[in-house]
């Protein structure tokens, strides 16, 4: 699929936009018990168990990072680690009750913290955001086929 000029402008604005949101974000790692790579590792985990491979994937980082990140969730009782059945190399990464907790907590203290910053902005500005939710969603769906 090729892209014409409009979507390569949108892109780029949208880009700039983003890295200011996921920099704003990831300003909530000093004060936080996850920080955003545990965050989106535990989150991935919602959906079921996950190889150290795949947890690399997702959170954009190699697999030496993801197995110190897995190591220090194992470690406070946020996950565990099986080994596979089929494949005794690769080792599968379970959410806990204790995991699914912090997560829970820290979804709830970094919304709130976003919901301080959409607070003062203006009703259109709001709206605008609200309205760009769903194609965000969309855009991050997309963006993982291949």
């Amino acid at each position: 699929m090729r892209h014409g000029p409009e979507d390569l402008a949108t892109a780029h604005a949208l880009r700039g936009a983003l890295r200011e949101v996921v920099v704003m974000m990831r300003g909530l790692d000093h004060t936080e018990a996850l920080s955003t790579s545990q965050s989106t590792a535990l989150t991935a985990l919602r959906e079921g168990p996950r190889t150290m491979g795949e947890l690399a994937r997702i959170g954009g980082m190699r697999l030496p990072s993801a197995t110190s990140m897995v190591r220090r969730l194992a470690d406070a009782g946020y996950v565990t680690r099986t080994r596979d059945e089929a494949d005794q190399r690769v080792q599968r990464v379970h959410l806990t009750e204790e995991g699914r907790a912090a997560l829970a907590a820290s979804d709830e203290r970094r919304a709130a913290y976003l919901a301080d910053a959409v607070a003062t902005l203006s009703a259109t500005e709001r709206e605008a955001l609200a309205a760009a939710a769903p194609a965000l969603q969309a855009l991050a769906a997309a963006a993982e086929r291949p």
